[in-house]
């Protein structure tokens, strides 16, 4: 079954799958073998060796006047895959000519739990260039709480390989007597806001065209907007904010 799983990760179905299978371990056989052993009815085998043997990966040969199939050498959907990649590489430069002139509309992707807040972050400093801030505000309750200590490590350590600066609005006391002492050389700063005033308890990045969101409280629900526009409004809105805090 995982054999068949991965078959179809790189493009045959299901039963094109088990058919390619049944031949591949019958050595060669006739339709009637090779349906039996994959079963799957003869009839439809057939349409599927045929489709099989377009894809190169199915051979014909003759045995007492009888149709006999021989799987090719495995090493066929190697070859197969690097031609298809060739291809795309080829005319890649033509769909990003296309891509371009379309117009610009923003970008939702929505995502749920803690691979969620994962993903988003990683959308982040992936975007992130070298000498970039990300503007970060962070609520009463920080998602960070939620992901294991070993990816915050990690995560940080990749930021400042990429010598990214982050800057932080937060109510949360506890999450600034955690992270003011390491701040100078994890390049962050932070600045706290009032509980009572500002107790948001979403977390909010942006940094390029993105603007990241995660809510703890509503099923870890994670949300990325890739927008020019709206991201330019945050960043204002952002520094706005950022002005008017005290420490």
């Amino acid at each position: 079954m995982e054999l068949i799983n991965s078959l179809e990760k790189i493009g045959l179905t299901e039963k094109q799958a088990r058919v390619y299978l049944a031949c591949l371990e019958l050595g060669g056989a006739r339709i009637s073998d090779i349906a039996k052993k994959s079963k799957i009815k003869r009839t439809t085998c057939y349409h599927l060796i045929k489709e099989l043997m377009e894809m190169g990966v199915i051979s014909l040969a003759k045995q007492k006047k009888a149709g006999f199939f021989l799987a090719e050498d495995p090493k066929i959907l190697e070859q197969n895959f690097k031609l298809k990649l060739q291809t795309i590489q080829e005319i890649l430069p033509q769909l990003d000519a296309v891509y371009n002139v379309l117009p610009q509309k923003p970008k939702i992707l929505f995502y749920e739990g803690v691979e969620g807040i994962k993903t988003v972050w990683e959308e982040i400093l992936k975007t992130a260039k070298e000498g970039d801030v990300i503007l970060a505000c962070t609520g009463e309750k920080p998602a960070l709480e939620y992901l294991p200590k070993s990816f915050l490590q990690d995560y940080v350590q990749r930021r400042l390989d990429k010598k990214v600066r982050i800057r932080f609005i937060t109510p949360s006391e506890n999450f600034t007597k955690e992270y003011q002492p390491s701040s100078a050389k994890e390049l962050r700063e932070i600045k706290i806001v009032s509980g009572k005033n500002w107790d948001f308890t979403a977390d909010m990045q942006i940094c390029g065209n993105k603007i990241t969101v995660v809510s703890p409280k509503e099923n870890f629900i994670s949300i990325i907007i890739d927008s020019k526009e709206i991201a330019k409004m945050m960043k204002m809105t952002f520094e706005l904010m950022w002005k008017g805090t005290g420490v």
